[in-house]
């Protein structure tokens, strides 16, 4: 009876410690998958703002004093990268004290979103501006013009949504940048303090062609 019940506890111990151990070997892959999950969002931050440095750089501030820019920035033909932040993959940060962290990587994410998607519908305006402007030059001769003579090419209508795309586009651009930037900045913090003894990436800034003031 003595020598059952000591067979008895020790399956029972047995059995504990291979609960114990399953349970510790699905919270570590738990927390690699979270750890994956975050690096993955600081990469897609990377890659976002790397896009809206070089679209500020090389395409927006040769043109940012020009009162024409409007009509002389042209379509801007690099294609943004299409990684988005997976929110719903950091939704353990709800549970955590870095929640607040989500929502202001989701409106990182939407600012990014703004910013392309006003490349593409200005791009749009532009190219029905140059069909314009083609075909007055054919019919006048004329290549040059007044900001008036430009407008009236354009018409009131496009005339007035190119520019104020335009516009849009160069605030929207340089918010973005630096609170993508803050974002960043903040996300690394709350990944040392939520994983501190993972190893941790850091990125600065890529020089660009041209400078860049963000």
């Amino acid at each position: 009876m003595v020598g059952f019940a000591i067979q008895a506890f020790a399956t029972l111990i047995g059995a504990a410690a291979a609960f114990g151990l399953e349970a510790l070997r699905r919270r570590h892959e738990r927390q690699h998958a979270q750890i994956e999950q975050f690096k993955a969002a600081l990469f897609v931050l990377i890659l976002h703002r790397t896009f809206l440095r070089t679209l500020h750089a090389q395409q927006l501030m040769p043109q940012r004093d020009n009162p024409i820019r409007a009509y002389c920035l042209h379509p801007i033909l690099v294609a943004p990268p299409y990684q988005r932040v997976d929110l719903p993959a950091l939704s353990f940060l709800l549970s955590s004290k870095e929640a607040e962290l989500l929502n202001k990587l989701g409106v990182a994410e939407a600012q990014y979103s703004c910013v392309v998607a006003l490349v593409e519908q200005r791009n749009q305006l532009h190219l029905a501006f140059q069909a314009r402007l083609q075909a007055a030059s054919a019919a006048t001769g004329i290549s040059e013009g007044t900001l008036d003579d430009i407008r009236g090419i354009a018409g009131k209508v496009l005339g007035r949504q190119l520019e104020d795309l335009t516009d849009e586009l160069y605030r929207t651009t340089e918010h973005a940048i630096g609170f993508n930037r803050d974002v960043y900045v903040a996300a690394v913090s709350s990944f040392r303090r939520l994983f501190p003894k993972s190893s941790m990436f850091g990125v600065e800034d890529l020089p660009l062609p041209k400078s860049d003031a963000a």
